[in-house]
Parts: structure tokens; C-alpha cells; sequence
């Protein structure tokens, strides 16, 4: 490791000694990225930093920056990193830093792949208009893990193909604004992975609070394209198992599926299967029978999901199911088997070693006597 020195003397101007103190500091940092090939910068870490020294950085494609509020020094930085940002994560509470400097001048990220925006605070700023300027017209990844600080689309100015990561916290105003917007329905043709988490907005109103049919129109948007979608916000995930298999909606893209918020009956996780023939991977809550399964005569079940079901879940390889534990052996054993008789590759559910050996148990039995015992060469997989 090469050594850096340096000598200041102090003359008694304590001003210019300070200057002189930075200038080394910034040398110094400039130093440190090159030796290291880095050009990622953490305010949080370096400890000390200053806007004389933004002079002498490297070009920065990688910021990490947490800011209470907007600062000279912060606005500064941005500026000067604008060009050459291709990664962007930033708390603040005052998301106009990002898109405007001091002077209210639009600052524009050419490069810029990769925004994170974090809101660590109780508080949030009055929510941001964005300057008419495309402010990331090669954007890729945007997750807002905060309620969402925009009142308008700009953010979706990108060019239509270039987003394809979104996870942003909604609430009912944000909802609203995006389903009302063209740009975002361009946008959303485009996504590969879509998360929606849940946020009250300032007057209390969270997503159970917006009309059916606007969230219904929302989903069909927002999902069509995606290959992942992480509805992990319950109005939004029963929204969206409505528009696929009430309305037979077209999700032929997706393959993983994660509500891991949201009880699912087996009846719906069938029916979720037959309308979603690609999806290899689902993640749901509490698992159970459900009314319409219920009330059929046990002896009956088996053949009826056969019939009906049968090879629905042709790709399906993963369920995992959050509280699956929590059913007794039996119906748990039962939940399982039957789902496999509509998915053919499914051997895990993601129970714990002790819940699965339980499971393995009762469904020997089963496969024994009973009515399951005529598919006992297909489902013996469960049990090997």
C-alpha cells in the first residue's frame, strides 16, 4: 500500500490553515479512490466532508448520501456528480435536493441506472413537482422506500424500455396520480419487477380506502409485463388475484408471486394456477381449505382437483406458504397433496424440518387408504 504524506505548517492564519487542511483531506480522499479503483462515496463513512473539497473529487458514479435537509454543501455535490452518477441512494426528507440546486435550476442525471430514495424520518417534506426537464432518461431500478414524494409523473419521463425495477411504498394519492398518468402506462409495458408496499397518505387514507375499480385498473397496468411482482400490500395483492382469476385478466408473464401478506385459500391458489400458467414460484400467507373445498365431501376432493385442476400448475416448482404450520397434520398433509395434484412439480413448501416430517407422515398414511391412495405413483414424490 503506497503512503501518502503530506506537511502544513500553521503561520498563524488559521482560515488559510483550514483551506490548506481540506485541500490535503480532498487530495487525500482523490488518492484513496484511485488506488482503490473506486468511485463510490459515502458521506456517512468518510466522516468529514466539505464543499471545498468537491473540487478535487473523481468522477463519482456511485453516492451514498444522507441529508435531513437540503444544504449547500449536499446540493453541491449532486451537481458536480450529476454527470458521471450511475447509482444514487439517498435519505432526506426534502426530495427537491434531487431535482433542483439552490438556485432552483434543474440538475439532470444522464447516466443515472439506480435511485433509492429513503425517508428515515416521521416527518416528509410538502410532496415534490418535478422541473419539466427529463431528469433520468436512462433510469433502470427506482425504489422509494418512504411514502412516494412526487405529486406528479415526471419520474417515469425515461425512456419507455428503460425502467424495469419499481418498488415504491403507495398510498391511496399515489395510486390515483399513476393510474391517471400516460407516461407511467408506457412505463409500466416495460417493467421485470414490480414490489408495491403500503403507506397512509398525510390525511390517514391507505389502499383499502380506493375504489375497486380504480385498483383494479391500477393492477391490470402495473402487472402486465412483470415477471416478479411483490405485492406485499394486501388490497393490492387481493386486487390483483381478482383481476386474474375473477376477470381473467392476462398475466402471462408472470412467474414468481409474492403475497406473503395475504391468507390464501387452496381454492384460490388453484384457480391462481390455472390463470397464471407461467408462474414458477408463489409466495402466500395463512393456507386453508377455503369455503368452496369445505363444503365437499372429502372423499370427493382428490378427483375434483384432478379433473379440474390437473396440470394447472405444470410450471410451478416452489409454494411456500407462511403459516402452514399452524394447521393441524392432517389438513396440512391434505392442503398439500391435493396441490400437487394440480402441480406437478412441486415437492416443498417451505416448512420447517419438524412441520415437514409431520406432513410426510400423515401423508404416508394417507397415500395407503383412502381416496388418495389411486394417485399414490404421482404423488409419492412428496414423501421420498
Amino acid at each position: 500500500m503506497p503512503t501518502l504524506t503530506t506537511e502544513i505548517k500553521y503561520n498563524g492564519d488559521r482560515r488559510r490553515f483550514t483551506e490548506l487542511v481540506e485541500d490535503a483531506y480532498a487530495v487525500l480522499v482523490n488518492s484513496l479512490c484511485h488506488i482503490a479503483k473506486c468511485s463510490k462515496l459515502d458521506l456517512d463513512k468518510l466522516g468529514y466532508f466539505s464543499e471545498r473539497m468537491i473540487e478535487h473529487l473523481p468522477a463519482i458514479t456511485s453516492l451514498v448520501l444522507h441529508s435531513e435537509r437540503a444544504s449547500r454543501l449536499h446540493s453541491s455535490l449532486l451537481y458536480k456528480c450529476a454527470l458521471s452518477l450511475t447509482n444514487l441512494h439517498i435519505t432526506t426528507i426534502d426530495a427537491n435536493m434531487i431535482f433542483l440546486d439552490l438556485e432552483g435550476n434543474s440538475v439532470v442525471y444522464p447516466n443515472l441506472k439506480c435511485l433509492q430514495i429513503h425517508n428515515d424520518y416521521m416527518e416528509i417534506e410538502d410532496s415534490v413537482s418535478l422541473p419539466e426537464a427529463v431528469p433520468f432518461p436512462k433510469l433502470k431500478s427506482l425504489g422509494v422506500y418512504s411514502v412516494f414524494p412526487f405529486t406528479d409523473d415526471a419520474t417515469f419521463q425515461a425512456d419507455s424500455n428503460s425502467l424495469e425495477y419499481l418498488n415504491i411504498y403507495a398510498d391511496y394519492e399515489t395510486v390515483t396520480m399513476l393510474n391517471n398518468s400516460r407516461r407511467f402506462q408506457n412505463i409500466a409495458k416495460h417493467l421485470k419487477k414490480v414490489v408495491i408496499q403500503e403507506e397512509e397518505d398525510i390525511d390517514g387514507n391507505g389502499l383499502s380506502d380506493v375504489p375497486k375499480t380504480i385498483m383494479d385498473k391500477f393492477i391490470a397496468k402495473l402487472a402486465g409485463s412483470a415477471h416478479y411482482l411483490g405485492l406485499l400490500a394486501t388490497p393490492v395483492a387481493t386486487s390483483f388475484i381478482d383481476v386474474a382469476t375473477v376477470q381473467h385478466h392476462n398475466f402471462e408473464n408472470t412467474r414468481i408471486l409474492d403475497v406473503r401478506h395475504t391468507p390464501l385459500s387452496l381454492f384460490k391458489v388453484l384457480q391462481l394456477l390455472k390463470a397464471l400458467p407461467s408462474l414458477s414460484k408463489l409466495f402466500c400467507g395463512n393456507g386453508y381449505l377455503g369455503s368452496e373445498l369445505d363444503c365437499m365431501p372429502f372423499v370427493e376432493l382428490p378427483d375434483y382437483v384432478a379433473n379440474t385442476y390437473g396440470n394447472s400448475g405444470k410450471c410451478l416448482y416452489e409454494l411456500r406458504i407462511k403459516y402452514i404450520r399452524y394447521l393441524s397434520d392432517m389438513i396440512s398433509a391434505e392442503y398439500v397433496m391435493l396441490l400437487a395434484l394440480a402441480s406437478p412439480k412441486v415437492c416443498l413448501l417451505g416448512a420447517t424440518e419438524a412441520t415437514a416430517l409431520a406432513h410426510q407422515t400423515e401423508m404416508t398414511r394417507m397415500l395407503h387408504r383412502g381416496p388418495f391412495s389411486k394417485y399414490a405413483s404421482q404423488l409419492r414424490r412428496l414423501i421420498e
